[in-house]
């Protein structure tokens, strides 16, 4: 479903994306389904016909289950283009999601096909969620995607309408960030750089200190959702904090307040 060049540049940036879409669905009758098929080498779908919306005792078509294929959009606000996708829903309470190559991915990546489970929470309303998986050509995972949300059956039920809530994982999200933090207690620690002579004396990573494993702490990284549409980094963000975190930390154990950077530069005997 997901095999889209927006969100594999933001995958590819280390980028925790968070997102709603609006959903709308058009059931698909095995004849167009085989059609689609035959068109889209190696799209997994249902192998047998779809459920047939069944006529009423009016003689109105209707159909109060997901079960079948229906050809699924998503839309989003703002110059977001929409996604599309091919959905099959199994009666067995599983479901799959196959991208139709509206977009390709940038660069080239592998992707499977969006695996879920869906149930019916009343008449005609019901709740889903599915994971897509990424990786490199190496075979290697690079993150995942995660599709929820809800859908409810409209006119005679050969049409659904719904919300989609996006959430994109990027594998290299936390080492991003572990990074992060040994640059931020760097920079807050020993960061700086001495002229002498018109000329820097700091000229490689033999003169210029960094926190190396040694001196390392334990880091632990959570990835927590932005809410919204908004987008929420995984890298730099992390950054800015560490040294107001650690100058908090030696005013907690000394009583001083560090006002200058680096911090080696400062006295650090406990205030009398």
């Amino acid at each position: 479903m997901m095999k889209r060049k927006a969100f594999w540049v933001l995958l590819a940036a280390g980028m925790t994306v968070v997102s709603t879409g609006v959903v709308s669905a058009q059931w698909v009758d095995h004849e167009t389904l085989t059609r689609m098929i035959s068109g889209a080498a190696g799209s997994q779908v249902a192998e047998s016909p779809p459920a047939a919306p069944r006529r009423g005792t009016r003689g109105v078509s209707t159909k109060n289950s997901l079960v079948g294929s229906w050809q699924e959009t998503v839309t989003f606000e703002g110059d977001r283009p929409p996604l599309k996708s091919l959905i099959t829903f199994h009666d067995d309470g599983t479901m799959e999601a196959n991208d139709q190559g509206s977009v390709t991915l940038q660069p080239p990546s592998v992707t499977t096909s969006g695996v879920g489970v869906w149930t019916r929470l009343k008449s005609r309303v019901f709740a889903y969620t599915q994971h897509n998986l990424f990786s490199d050509l190496s075979g290697n995972f690079v993150g995942s995607l995660k599709v929820r949300g809800t859908y409810t059956l409209i006119d005679s039920g050969d049409r659904y309408e719904g919300t989609s809530f996006f959430e994109v994982f990027d594998a290299n999200g936390d080492k991003q960030a572990e990074g992060s933090v040994i640059f931020g207690l760097t920079a807050a620690l020993y960061g700086k750089i001495t002229i002498k002579d018109g000329a820097a004396v700091q000229g490689n990573f033999d003169t210029y200190r960094m926190v190396r494993l040694a001196d390392a702490p334990r880091i632990e990284v959570h990835l927590v959702p932005s809410g919204g549409n908004v987008w929420g980094g995984a890298g730099e963000p992390a950054v800015p904090p560490v040294a107001a975190a650690v100058a908090n930390a030696i005013f907690a154990a000394t009583g001083k307040r560090i006002r200058t950077l680096p911090i080696m530069d400062t006295d650090l005997s406990r205030s009398t």
